[in-house]
């Protein structure tokens, strides 16, 4: 539930995976589900780790955004230069008000994993 929508303060895209046949080969390819919409992102503590049972060797946060159809657990979100994957998703009371996206940033050594624009830029998405 959003109780001041003052906070969400940050400007998201979410990305989905859509599958295609090609050469009798099957491959999936970024899409943009939402772009640019707001979001409150919070890193995860204490028993918050033990109720979306993630791991806390992983940078993980949760990021909160109205509600919106068609996001899994498949997606991806990218804030800036920043990748993370999502875990769970939790709708507050089943109000269909918010989501609460439960996630863990995608890092390649010391930097941050490529988003999936740039991977479309370099032309092709090969995981």
């Amino acid at each position: 539930m959003i109780l001041n929508p003052g906070l969400l303060n940050k400007k998201v895209d979410v990305w989905g995976a859509k599958s295609a046949e090609k050469g009798g080969f099957d491959s999936t390819k970024p899409v943009k589900l939402y772009s640019r919409i707001s979001a409150a992102i919070q890193p995860v503590r204490g028993s918050q780790f033990f109720i979306s049972q993630l791991t806390a060797n992983k940078e993980n946060v949760k990021i909160t955004i109205r509600y919106r159809r068609g996001i899994t657990e498949s997606c991806t979100v990218t804030y800036h230069n920043h990748v993370y994957d999502v875990q769970s998703i939790v709708d507050p009371d089943m109000a269909h008000e918010s989501l609460e996206l439960y996630c863990v940033e995608q890092v390649v050594g010391n930097t941050p994993a490529e988003t999936p624009q740039q991977k479309i830029d370099e032309g092709g998405w090969e995981p």
